[in-house]
């Protein structure tokens, strides 16, 4: 694990030294893959069928985990799958199909666009600093609204950009608006980011180094 330092502060300089002209322009929403689409066999439910599954999915899900469920949830379960395989419902590829949806969801969290492995791009961002040199930053997230990670729930780790910079910046206040310029490289790591109180640990899938740096407005 890759360990971060510092307390936050703020504006910057312009860093050179990847070619802005021939950078990629990209969002955000072209780091996170266009899921596989599954068949949602849930789309024609009726809401009681929905209730009973969810009652079966809860013991599924419980045994899942190793963990032993009341005698009042495998009771309502059972009953649950009966209602069900009355009304023709195949309980057990309901179930599958809900695994793997449910997979598929977190997995895509992760998953990184292949097609901009090892291409220069440039993203607009906020600065949230990682390593410090006296005041000034080296090391950075870049990720894609102020107070991602600090005030709200961390984004997805293909939301989020390690960036490096060949120089340290100064920076006087917290999440800079930025555009990043540099080559961009799937690589999954996991950041520690000191808080004033505590840290977290941020899990990354691309990182940015010798990455040139600039301040929207300037």
């Amino acid at each position: 694990m890759k360990r971060g330092t510092g307390t936050f502060v703020g504006a910057f300089a312009v860093i050179a030294c990847a070619s802005a002209s021939q950078a990629m322009k990209v969002v955000w929403a072209d780091l996170a893959p266009a899921p596989v689409s599954l068949k949602n066999p849930f789309a024609g439910m009726k809401s009681t069928d929905l209730a009973d599954l969810s009652a079966v999915a809860r013991v599924h899900d419980l045994k899942k985990a190793g963990k032993k469920p009341t005698p009042e949830y495998i009771s309502a379960a059972n009953a649950a799958s009966a209602r069900l395989k009355k009304n023709k419902r195949n309980v057990a590829e309901l179930l599958a199909t809900r695994d793997k949806m449910m997979a598929q969801r977190a997995n895509g969290a992760n998953s990184t666009t292949k097609a901009l492995d090892g291409k220069t791009i440039e993203l607009a961002g906020f600065i949230l600093p990682l390593e410090f040199e006296g005041t000034k930053v080296k090391e950075f997230l870049l990720v894609p609204w102020v107070g991602a990670c600090i005030h709200t729930p961390p984004p997805a780790p293909n939301q989020i950009v390690y960036v490096t910079v060949p120089k340290a910046i100064e920076i006087n206040e917290r999440f800079e608006s930025v555009v990043v310029t540099g080559k961009l490289a799937a690589k999954a790591w996991d950041y520690e980011l000191f808080l004033q109180d505590g840290s977290d640990t941020i899990s990354v899938a691309y990182a940015m180094s010798s990455a040139q740096v600039k301040v929207v407005g300037k």
